[in-house]
């Protein structure tokens, strides 16, 4: 997986909102293309099975 778009030079603690905006705004977006990544991983193993 490719490393965080967004810099972890801040402890958790240290960080601005606006960072933390960010940071949630992209999680949110990675966590999408995974979700889709594995509902498309899903549908060629229906088709998969099917065709046998």
């Amino acid at each position: 997986m490719k490393p965080s778009r967004i810099a972890s030079t801040h402890c958790n603690d240290e960080k601005t909102v606006e960072e933390l905006k960010e940071e949630i705004t992209y999680l949110q977006a990675e966590n999408a293309v995974l979700k889709k990544l594995e509902e498309l991983r899903q549908t060629k193993r229906q088709q998969t099975k099917k065709k046998r």
